[in-house]
């Protein structure tokens, strides 16, 4: 399926930081990622204290994906509806989050 939007729409869209810095787009990861597909609910559940905790406060946006580092591997969560909505918008995601597992921080 071709997405419908381009990945400069996608991030423009988003209106936040939407890919990682260059030097975490790619090279080595802190710890092996593990990319876990579920719900856009579960993903609110599971990731949306995350997010407000490291902005400070409550994130304007639905969260639609988080890396959480666990000492062992770095679990990435993203929605699997993603997918279905745009291929494009889950792959931004995804490298978003594959960026933290590197080491990003914003």
């Amino acid at each position: 399926m071709k997405s419908r939007f381009s990945k400069a729409e996608i991030c423009e869209a988003l209106g936040h930081d939407c890919e990682p810095p260059a030097a975490y787009r790619s090279g080595p990861f802190l710890e092996p990622p593990r990319v876990v597909s579920v719900s856009m609910q579960q993903i609110q559940a599971i990731c949306a204290g995350e997010v407000n905790a490291a902005t400070g406060s409550g994130f304007p946006y639905a969260v639609m994906g988080c890396a959480q580092l666990t000492g062992s591997g770095c679990i990435v969560h993203v929605s699997n509806s993603l997918k279905t909505v745009s291929p494009e918008l889950y792959n931004v995601v995804l490298a978003h989050e594959l960026g933290h597992c590197r080491g990003w921080q914003h």
